[in-house]
């Protein structure tokens, strides 16, 4: 876990201009507050607040105030420039002014489930892939609900149109520390898809050239084994598994 003074740093020496405070709603909606270098200290303490009554769902007027509390292992430097310089994020927890943690924070929802699995004997895990639609833009500049291609699943080139802005999102990832396992054009006209997860979340014991050892389920399955096993296959790489097992009854 790099510490403020790490993050303070390598600010500093890579030129991030800007650091935007991150959040999700409870809605699912991304949402984020962002300070100029002057405030990077102050931000990395925990000392930003913002109003939460504005926020759909969080807090009613007279309990507006609320804390932004960053996650020090989410930092990351965007790898683009902006007009005005280099930005990076840092993925943040919500609190209340007197240093509990706010209920409707979802990062502390999430983690509160995956402490009840845990309890239970089971380690969560989430595939995560980014999906997408590409629209046409009208004379305006202004987006329209005019997919830009009329291909379907796995399609090439030139039915697929979104070849070259997939390897540019895809470098993008990687260059915040994301393995990416596939790029794809999906199912409907226009929508796309990128398969990835952080490159040090490897599932212990498998890996790309080996399949891994537990007992096969009771049944099979196309996605999850049942019985007393629990399997997610990966869709690039069918020699690998990755296996919890579930708890005694």
């Amino acid at each position: 876990m790099p510490t403020k003074r790490d993050i303070l740093d390598l600010a500093k020496k890579e030129g991030v201009s800007f650091l935007r405070l991150q959040f999700t709603d409870i809605l699912g909606i991304n949402k984020n507050v962002e300070v100029p270098e002057s405030q990077f200290e102050k931000a990395l303490e925990g000392d930003v607040m913002f109003d939460g009554s504005s926020i759909e769902g969080f807090v009613r007027i007279e309990e507006s105030d609320m804390v932004l509390r960053p996650d020090l292992g989410t930092f990351r430097i965007l790898p683009y420039d902006d007009e005005g310089g280099k930005v990076a994020r840092v993925i943040c927890d919500i609190y209340n002014p007197d240093g509990s943690a706010f209920a409707g924070c979802t990062r502390a929802a999430l983690k509160r489930q995956i402490a009840r699995a845990q309890a239970l004997g089971y380690e969560m895990m989430a595939g995560v892939e980014a999906e997408f639609f590409i629209f046409q833009l009208d004379a305006k500049g202004d987006p329209t609900t005019e997919t830009h291609d009329s291909g379907g699943y796995f399609d090439l080139t030139p039915v697929d149109r979104a070849e070259e802005i997939r390897r540019l999102i895809i470098k993008d990832l990687v260059a915040m520390g994301f393995e990416v396992e596939a790029g794809h054009h999906e199912v409907a006209p226009g929508q796309h898809e990128i398969d990835f997860r952080y490159a040090d979340r490897t599932a212990r014991g498998c890996t790309p050239t080996s399949r891994c050892s537990a007992k096969a389920p009771t049944r099979s399955t196309t996605r999850t084994g049942s019985g007393s096993c629990r399997r997610r296959r990966s869709p690039t790489s069918p020699g690998c598994w990755t296996t919890r097992a579930a708890p005694a009854r």
